[in-house]
């Protein structure tokens, strides 16, 4: 809805600038006075279309971070390169 609002002021603004011309004048002060006023309106909409930053930061605390036990065995594995039963290291549930 928004945009199709705004199109349709900037379709009116253009034709209505293509029907009605003015002539420009170089008149005294008028020239002046256009360039300062358009400086002042398009500071102030260049302000107010700019984005906003936040006031400050916000600090977020991590959530605790609790790592489980790791707790090792030994386990009885059968080597069949040699044909023995070897010991390997294993991780096993700490109780």
């Amino acid at each position: 809805m928004i945009r199709s609002t705004r199109s349709f002021a900037a379709v009116a603004m253009m034709v209505a600038a293509m029907v009605l011309p003015n002539h420009a004048r170089a008149d005294g002060s008028d020239v002046a006075a256009g360039l300062f006023g358009g400086l002042i309106a398009g500071a102030i909409v260049g302000s107010a279309m700019a984005p906003r930053q936040p006031a400050e930061p916000v600090y977020v605390a991590p959530e605790p971070y609790y790592p489980e036990p790791v707790c090792f065995g030994r386990q009885q594995v059968f080597d069949p390169y040699y044909r023995v039963y070897r010991w390997q290291r294993v991780r096993v549930p700490c109780y």
